[in-house]
């Protein structure tokens, strides 16, 4: 059903791997349908992502500055690519964060593609 299992999983494996990385103790996955759409959760109970960089997570080679809490290093890749697939897939990503509070991010992508002719 869905349009893409490709770029789904991609997707799933992305979220996940930053969940796991940022976690203190546990992630959450959550799978379900909403109507004609598939809604993921991926939630984590770490330090949590600042409001400032609500937006800016989401750009390539973005990456919070590791002093502090932020030790974790990666390449600033994964988020940017994250969007891109799901634009290309005709959905959205949302982020719910609060320091020292977790991070959520929930996905919105259509099960068919609407744009197909």
């Amino acid at each position: 059903i869905c349009q893409d299992e490709a770029k789904l999983i991609q997707i799933l494996r992305n979220l996940l791997n930053n969940a796991l990385k940022y976690r203190k103790s546990r992630v959450i996955l959550d799978i379900d349908r909403e109507e004609d759409y598939l809604v993921i959760l991926v939630r984590d109970d770490g330090e949590g992502i600042p409001a400032v960089y609500h937006k800016k997570i989401f750009e390539s080679y973005f990456q919070i500055d590791g002093s502090g809490v932020y030790t974790v290093r990666g390449h600033g890749l994964g988020l940017a690519g994250v969007m891109a697939l799901i634009e290309d897939m005709g959905g959205q990503i949302s982020l719910e964060s609060e320091e020292g509070k977790g991070a959520k991010f929930s996905v919105k992508v259509p099960l068919s593609s609407n744009t197909e002719q």
